[in-house]
């Protein structure tokens, strides 16, 4: 199985935030919530909670990356997984909400349709955001290879070389 996004969907350029019942929200798409950077850049732009619909099949890392997700950017994750079989597709359900600091507080199953409910309480994002300051002690001043699309030239692509022939990267 693969993933076949990109031939169909162009990907988003912004991480914008809206409020809803005095939260403010961003939301992640599906395989987005793999990449670090796509929930700090809707923590940054002002997320408090984070929804994500996702379209996965199962694997073994899905709590500890929205876990993690959560905990790092002092939000509450909420990804929405679909479940269930869709032709050779098993996906893996087990849609979540994590506080910010990294607790489940709600889980649905992986085996049938669930709905779940966590309440949401923002003294605990800014007691999270308090206990681990990530987001005020970013260093973005230090990050200009994440915003590098010469893959090859930081050592990512290397074409026609075999991966034990690709040098280390030089040390920063």
């Amino acid at each position: 199985m693969q993933s076949l996004e990109k031939i169909y969907f162009r990907g988003g350029t912004r991480f914008p935030n809206v409020s809803v019942k005095g939260f403010r929200i961003g939301v992640i798409i599906c395989y987005d919530h793999c990449f670090p950077e796509t929930a700090r850049c809707a923590a940054v732009n002002g997320a408090e909670v984070i929804l994500g619909p996702f379209a996965a099949p199962r694997f073994p890392t899905w709590d500890e990356l929205m876990i993690t997700r959560a905990w790092e950017n002092g939000v509450y994750m909420a990804p929405c997984n679909k479940v269930g079989l869709e032709g050779d597709w098993v996906f893996g359900g087990r849609s979540l909400v994590v506080d910010p600091f990294g607790e489940i507080v709600a889980q649905a199953s992986d085996d049938g349709d669930d709905t779940i409910v966590a309440e949401l309480d923002r003294d605990r994002i800014y007691a999270a955001r308090r206990r681990w300051p990530m987001l005020r002690d970013r260093r973005p001043e230090v990050y200009g290879p994440l915003t590098s699309t010469d893959e090859t030239a930081r050592g990512l692509l290397v074409s026609g070389v075999a991966a034990e022939e690709v040098p280390a990267p030089l040390p920063v």
